[in-house]
């Protein structure tokens, strides 16, 4: 997972910091997907109804064309 404050300017770092092989790392991801919801339970932030979806999904790309492999959105 990555938080981006900016949406319109994104930051990639490294895919290897960021992609593992769910094989390798299968309890990591249970875990960020069973607790998703908490983390941003009490966030601060201001409420809005900007969509940042077009964004992470070129960040997703831009991750994944030195890699290959697929995108899985939900």
């Amino acid at each position: 997972m990555i938080v981006c404050p900016d949406f319109a300017d994104n930051f990639l770092p490294l895919p290897e910091d960021l992609v593992v092989t769910l094989s390798e790392s299968k309890d990591l991801v249970i875990n960020l997907l069973d607790n998703f919801s908490n983390y941003f339970q009490n966030s601060t932030a201001p409420k809005t109804h900007e969509t940042c979806f077009v964004p992470a999904i070129q960040a997703a790309a831009n991750i994944n064309k030195h890699l290959g492999g697929r995108i899985i959105l939900f």
